[in-house]
């Protein structure tokens, strides 16, 4: 056995080498800079510790309890299909991983698989380095953890499922060198399939890509010098060859159809509702500014929403690539060709029309040129060609090589960019220059030179991981793992004693997908296939709601009641008070303290410790919150609250509903609006009436305008202002202020009664904030301090929630509630009992044509109501509606890709009998 290892170590020595010094060296990284186990941090950090960890807890949920949550979950906001997140987010293989570790330990998982793909990004490009162009030397150990360590890797790696598109990405490349010359497209077909299977929008960029590579490939590597072509033979080679690329790339698309059909018709209504044909050709900035880049460490926060591109590759790879248009072991043409590709790539990360048609025509949101990773590819890999004909680098070259070094480090010093220090440029030019002496000393052909180079290019590439990852936060281990563990103190003993269908909202979170992480079913949502239409209505009803995200945190009695949120956790810091509602009798006796859950050894979390600086992470602050009696406290930190205004998820309704507008701007109207049309009610008694403030004082502010168009501006912009808005309120009624979307957090410092107000910071449209819910306080008042200058009070009306009114809408509207027999994460089976008048049954389920619905046995079309949400037309009486939700085009997409792997294994079994012809 060991003489197996040492023989097998020795003929791959540098294929582990491209695995194992990168993990080795990023794992050091990780441990130096404190990563769990070796301190407190994690990598979870911006989009990984908001959104992407939540969805590993929701793989972890679907394979370990319910795999019928890969086809539609309640846990998605009010509920939605899963395909789309599991396309964009989830379909890593190596994700598997994840089911090996306990939940409260996920943030190690990542870590590991962190680790694990940037180890396989090395290995992977080793292996088309080596199968395309030879040399199994230190050359290649370099050129491969270049590409591993590479910019785009250290600074997107918090964008986990990205990076399988970047361990494909040579295997694809490989499959095309052994399509154009071997006449074999199976490798090609099969590892485009996986680069879309695992993510198709970096699987977007790679395809561009491949075009491309193709292109470049066809008459630089195979128009052979030995071989007489004249014109018409080389355009038969090429057609030969333009139609095998073609039909393999059909049939790579086609083996992953069965995942890309039912994505695409997802996508529609989510992301693709989102795509501007438009085209702009405008520099994002002067060109020659993409030097800093280049530069070790050149990052900062900043750069993540915008900024320039990551196409640092380290000094090496840069200099033979460089080199390689100066080689005269390439011929002219195909230097002249390698130049084009190089400026097409250069005026991609910079002209705009460019930049989004490579990002599918939507510009991205945060993370700038997520194609720039193809660039570097293309980099390294003429880096490589041009090092393995490498002689010597002579002295007037060094000389020249030396002053453009300088030049290029004096011009990024004189720009003063804020993410570089002075120290980074030096380290760079020293870096480059050494790098540059070593290259004149090869033609002496010493042995330790290409152990030298290795040992500069990983300490160059190390650094620039360790001060790039320097400059981001990331989630404290500990705080992590508690607020896990509170989740699941809260949601545990409700999920144990109610195991109905309905919502659970909180006054904090931790992230916008808390749902997923404790598997419970809420409103607030955050994912790049999010579907359009509900962030839309979210923001009409007065929410924090945008392009893939909606919050929770400015809901009134009526929406809380409307949406089915059961249960409301409030934290204690903000909400406690004094008066607290009992629930009823029969809510009392039902509900079991946690410690008779305990005694009963039905839930019993694993005791973790409250980190000395853990506070709630409050988004709103919500007075009416009190109407709902508290069942316990968690932790003294937060109440779990039961709402007894709560409707099932589907109750009947009047079909006035059909014909409510989508009012902008007055969420307060439009809630009006849909209380009288559920009710069927024909007068105009409103739900929320307008009210006057008792009185309203300006401190070195005056307020302009007309009621819809009011602004108020400091007289001394050098002193403070204010507006403090005082109101008497009826005890039993809540208080609620409709608020202009352009004040944001920047602009305002908002108290309530002394307190500070909280809201969650980003919205777009006009919000419906609550001043005052069921108190025995008869005075409130909210200041308003200005941060800037002036701000738009327009719009801002105070309303009055009737409550007598309200209780006698919900109980109608809870009398005519549909009673759920039984649901699973897909389907749903109810009785509805339907009144004259209310022939129409509402559910607060997104609209959505997967979704197959039978009453009595047959078969009836949902229809949709407020350009949202799902309706069932039904007759009066008694009803039996079973719903079942498959996804659209799922089965059209398996057809098609078994019809390609049908045709995939006759064009094999061809190209091998045929291969002569398909060469020549």
């Amino acid at each position: 056995m060991s003489e197996r290892v040492k023989t097998f170590t020795s003929k791959n020595w540098p294929f582990l080498v491209a695995f194992f010094v990168p993990v080795l060296l990023m794992g050091a990284i990780y441990a130096f800079q404190g990563v769990y186990p070796f301190g407190d941090s994690t990598l979870l950090t911006i989009d990984l510790g908001q959104q992407y960890i939540d969805f590993y807890s929701e793989y972890q949920h679907t394979f370990r309890d319910d795999p019928l949550r890969l086809i539609y979950s309640f846990t998605k906001s009010l509920g939605g299909e899963m395909i789309g997140i599991w396309a964009y987010y989830l379909m890593s293989p190596l994700n598997a991983l994840f089911l090996f570790f306990p939940s409260y330990s996920l943030d190690v998982a990542v870590t590991v698989l962190t680790l694990v793909k940037i180890g396989l990004m090395g290995l992977s490009c080793a292996f088309y380095l080596h199968k395309t162009f030879g040399g199994k030397s230190w050359l290649l150990a370099v050129f491969s953890i270049s590409y591993a360590l590479m910019g785009y890797t250290i600074v997107y790696q918090l964008n986990l499922m990205w990076l399988d598109g970047t361990i494909l990405l040579p295997l694809a490349a490989l499959g095309v060198e052994r399509l154009l010359k071997q006449g074999s497209g199976l490798l090609y077909s099969l590892a485009l399939a996986m680069v879309l299977f695992t993510n198709y929008y970096i699987g977007y960029m790679i395809c561009l890509f491949l075009v491309l590579y193709f292109l470049y490939r066809l008459p630089s590597a195979y128009w052979t010098s030995n071989v007489k072509w004249d014109r018409l033979d080389k355009l038969s080679y090429a057609l030969k060859k333009f139609i095998l690329f073609v039909w393999h790339s059909l049939l790579g698309a086609g083996l992953a159809s069965f995942l890309l059909i039912p994505v695409y018709s997802s996508l529609l209504n989510s992301k693709a509702d989102y795509t501007n044909g438009s085209l702009e050709w405008e520099m994002a900035y002067p060109l020659q500014e993409i030097l800093s880049k280049f530069v070790i460490g050149a990052f900062n926060f900043d750069q993540m929403p915008s900024g320039y591109p990551n196409v640092f590759i380290g000094s090496v790879a840069l200099i033979l690539f460089v080199h390689f248009f100066f080689n005269r072991a390439f011929p002219l043409k195909e230097r002249l060709l390698t130049g084009a590709l190089t400026i097409l790539f250069l005026l991609s990360v910079n002209i705009e029309a460019l930049n989004k048609i490579w990002h599918a025509m939507q510009f991205p949101v945060w993370f700038p040129y997520r194609f720039s990773f193809v660039f570097s590819f293309f980099m390294i890999l003429n880096g490589y060609r041009s090092a393995r004909t490498f002689d010597s680098l002579p002295p007037k070259h060094l000389l020249v090589g030396v002053l453009g070094t300088l030049a290029a480090g004096l011009y990024v010093f004189q720009k003063d960019f804020d993410f570089l220090e002075p120290v980074q440029i030096f380290l760079s030019c020293l870096f480059t220059i050494g790098v540059l002496t070593l290259l004149m000393l090869t033609k002496r052909k010493w042995r330790w030179i290409a152990p030298v180079l290795f040992l500069f290019a990983a300490t160059e590439l190390t650094a620039n991981a360790a001060i790039t990852l320097s400059r981001l936060g990331h989630v404290k281990h500990s705080s992590f793992t508690y607020s896990q563990y509170l989740l699941d103190k809260i949601v545990d003993p409700i999920q144990l004693q109610d195991d109905g269908l309905y919502r659970i909202e909180k006054t904090f979170h931790r992230s916008k997908n808390d749902s997923h992480q404790a598997d419970y079913n809420s409103v607030t949502h955050f994912s790049s296939t999010y579907e359009s239409d509900m962030p839309v209505f979210f923001e009409k009803l007065g929410l924090p709601a945008g392009n893939g995200f909606s919050v929770y945190s400015n809901g009134t009695l009526f929406t809380d009641a409307f949406f089915g949120i059961k249960y409301y956790i409030s934290d204690k810091e903000t909400h406690a008070h004094p008066y607290h509602l009992l629930p009823s009798k029969k809510v009392r006796e039902a509900w079991m303290t946690p410690t008779e859950m305990q005694l009963e050894n039905k839930w019993t979390p694993k005791p973790v410790g409250r980190p000395l600086s853990y506070s709630l992470d409050v988004v709103q602050t919500k007075p009416d919150v009190q109407y709902y009696p508290v069942l316990h406290s968690v932790e003294n930190l937060a109440d779990v609250r039961y709402n007894p205004y709560s409707l099932p998820i589907g109750f009947s309704s009047d079909e006035a509903v059909l014909d409510v507008p989508l009012y902008k701007d007055q969420p307060i109207q439009l809630q009006n609006a849909m209380f009288r049309a559920l009710r069927g009610e024909d007068n105009e008694d409103p739900l929320f009436v307008e009210e006057e403030f008792s009185s309203i004082e300006y401190t070195n502010v005056t307020v302009s305008g007309g009621e819809w168009s009011r602004k108020a501006v400091k007289n001394d912009p050098e002193q403070p202002g204010a507006i403090t808005l005082h109101l008497e309120t009826n005890p039993l009624d809540a208080y609620y202020l409709t608020f202009h979307p352009s004040i944001r957090d920047e602009d305002v410092t908002l108290t309530l009664n002394g307190e500070p107000f909280h809201q969650y910071k980003t919205y777009y449209d006009q919000l419906v904030l609550n001043l005052a819910g069921r108190n025995g306080q008869g005075h409130v008042t909210f200041h308003i301090e200005l941060k800037e200058e002036s701000i738009d009070l327009s719009g801002m009306q105070l309303y009055r929630l009737d409550h007598e009114r309200f209780t006698d809408g919900i109980e109608e509207l809870q009398a005519g509630g549909i009673k759920v027999l039984e649901h699973s994460s897909n389907s749903l089976t109810a009785n509805a009992t339907v009144s004259n008048n209310q022939e129409l049954v509402v559910f607060t389920l997104p609209y959505d044509e997967g979704w197959s619905i039978k009453v009595n046995g047959d078969s009836v079309e949902p229809i949709e109501v407020f350009n949202s949400l799902l309706a069932v037309p039904l007759s009066p009486g008694m009803h039996r509606i079973e719903m079942t939700y498959q996804t659209p085009y799922l089965a059209a997409g398996i057809s098609v890709s078994l019809m390609s792997l049908a045709a995939l294994s006759v064009t094999v079994l061809l190209e091998k009998k045929y291969s002569k012809t398909l060469l020549s």
